[in-house]
C-alpha cells in the first residue's frame, strides 16, 4: 500500500496550536460553527481514494443524489474506480460500477452532463481512457455504455487526466506523459472532435519537459469565449485558451498566472488547486503555498486573470476545495487536520470564515490517522454541501462525511 504523501507542515499539533491558528484566520466580524464528522462505510487500501484536489470525484444528478467515484485499491480487484452514491445525505451509500482494468495507483476526473458522467481515467496499462456511464433517476443505478482509449502509444506511459468540453461539443482530455526510455514527462493534451469517435494528440506540449519529476497537472475550464486550461509545472501555474472557431489543431495561446516563490513546494504533481466556473462565466480558482491559501479568478468582464491574493495567513493548508452553491463561492482548506470552510457572497471579493469540520483526537495506539486530510465536494451543489474528508484507521483509508450549510449572503 503505498504512504500518504508528505506534506511541508506537520499534522501532529495540539488543540492549542489549532485554536490559535482559527484565532489568527478568523475575521472579527463572525463567530466559526463547528461541524462534527460523521462516519461512513466507504472504504479503501489505496491513499488516491479520492485524489487529485484538481479533478472532480463527486457530483449531484438533477435528482439530488450524491455520487462520489472512489478508488477501493486491493478491494476491488481489477476495477478499483469504483461509483459510490449516497440517496440520504451520506448516511449509507451503494456500490455502482467499476471502471474495468484499473487498481490503486489510477486516478480520475469526470464532467457531469445531466444524467451523463464522462470519466477520463488512467488505467493498470498506463493507459488515459474515457468512460460514459449513465444514470438511471427511476431505477437510482449507473450503467457503463462506453470505453474507449485517449491515448496509448508504445514506450510512453500515461498519468493524471483532466476532461473538459466546449461550447462546440468537442472533447479535450488533458495528461502526464513519460517517455520510458529518456524518463522525459511532459504535459500533452488530446481531442475528440464533436461527433466524432476518434482522439487526435496535439503536437503542442503545455510548459517545460523535464526528467526531474512528474510534478504537472491541468485542469480544462469553459470560458466565454471559448475554453481555458489551469496548468502547473513545478513552480509555475499557466493559463492556456482558444476561442470559440478556432481549428483544433491551432496552437492555445498560453500566459502565466503565478510563480511560487522559492522554496519549492514539494507535492509531487502540482496538483493541489481546485478551480470551479460561476454562471456568470467566471473562473475561480483556489491554491495553497506554503500553509497558506491564495485564490485568484479569471474575470469573464475582461477576460483576464488578476493576481493572486492570499485568503488565509500560514495555518498547514495543503489541500483546497472550491464548490459554487447558489449565490455562494465556498472554500474549503485544511487547518492542520481539519477543514476549515470560507464563503464569498460576492464572487469572491471576499470571504469569511464560517465552519469548522471537526473530528475527535487520534487516542494513542487508535490506529488512527488524520494528517493527510484530503477532502472531496461536488463542484456545483445545492446546500448543505455533501463533503467527504479522508483518513487512515490502521491499514484502512476511510471517509469521514459532513454537510456543510450555505451562508445567505449579506
Amino acid at each position: 500500500m503505498m504512504k500518504s504523501k508528505p506534506r511541508f507542515y506537520s499534522m501532529g499539533r495540539s488543540f492549542g496550536t489549532i485554536a490559535l491558528m482559527v484565532a489568527m484566520a478568523t475575521p472579527a466580524s463572525g463567530a466559526v460553527e463547528s461541524i462534527p464528522s460523521a462516519p461512513t462505510t466507504l472504504t479503501s487500501t489505496s491513499t488516491r481514494m479520492i485524489s487529485y484536489r484538481h479533478q472532480q470525484h463527486m457530483w449531484q444528478t438533477p435528482d439530488g443524489a450524491t455520487h462520489l467515484l472512489v478508488n477501493r485499491g486491493f478491494q476491488v480487484p481489477g476495477g478499483a474506480l469504483q461509483l459510490q452514491s449516497t440517496f440520504d445525505a451520506g448516511a449509507t451509500w451503494s456500490s455502482g460500477p467499476s471502471l474495468p482494468q484499473t487498481n490503486g495507483l489510477n486516478v480520475s476526473d469526470g464532467q457531469l452532463s445531466g444524467n451523463d458522467l464522462y470519466v477520463a481515467y488512467a488505467n493498470a496499462n498506463n493507459q488515459i481512457m474515457l468512460g460514459l456511464l449513465r444514470y438511471d433517476p427511476a431505477l437510482k443505478t449507473w450503467s457503463l455504455l462506453r470505453n474507449q482509449s485517449v491515448a496509448v502509444q508504445s514506450g510512453v506511459v500515461y498519468s493524471n487526466p483532466a476532461i473538459g468540453f466546449d461550447r462546440a461539443g468537442n472533447l479535450y482530455v488533458t495528461y502526464v506523459a513519460q517517455d520510458s526510455a529518456t524518463l522525459v514527462y511532459s504535459l500533452r493534451m488530446s481531442v475528440r472532435a464533436a461527433g466524432q469517435l476518434a482522439w487526435t494528440e496535439l503536437p503542442q506540449v503545455f510548459g517545460s519537459s523535464d526528467a526531474e519529476s512528474a510534478q504537472r497537472s491541468g485542469r480544462p475550464v469553459l470560458t466565454p469565449d471559448g475554453i481555458g486550461m489551469i496548468f502547473t509545472v513545478h513552480d509555475g501555474m499557466y493559463w492556456a485558451q482558444r476561442q470559440d472557431g478556432w481549428s483544433l489543431d491551432t496552437p492555445w495561446s498560453l500566459s502565466t498566472i503565478y510563480m511560487t516563490p522559492p522554496p519549492s513546494d514539494p507535492d509531487p504533481y502540482a496538483s493541489h488547486f481546485s478551480v470551479v466556473r460561476d454562471t456568470a462565466g467566471n473562473v475561480h480558482m483556489a491554491t495553497v503555498d506554503k500553509g497558506r491559501v491564495l485564490y485568484a479568478r479569471y474575470l469573464a468582464a475582461t477576460q483576464a486573470w488578476e493576481t493572486p491574493r492570499q485568503v488565509t495567513p500560514p495555518m498547514g493548508a495543503g489541500w483546497v476545495q472550491l464548490t459554487i452553491s447558489g449565490d455562494n463561492l465556498v472554500l474549503m482548506a485544511n487547518m492542520l487536520s481539519m477543514v476549515r470552510v470560507y464563503q464569498s457572497g460576492n464572487a469572491g471579493n471576499s470571504f469569511i470564515a464560517t465552519h469548522m469540520l471537526t473530528h475527535p483526537l487520534a487516542p494513542d495506539g487508535s490506529g488512527l490517522d488524520y494528517g493527510a486530510p484530503r477532502m472531496e465536494t461536488p463542484s456545483v451543489s445545492t446546500s448543505p454541501i455533501p463533503t467527504v474528508q479522508q483518513y487512515i484507521e490502521g491499514q484502512t483509508q476511510k471517509l469521514m462525511f459532513f454537510a456543510v450549510p450555505v451562508v445567505p449572503a449579506p
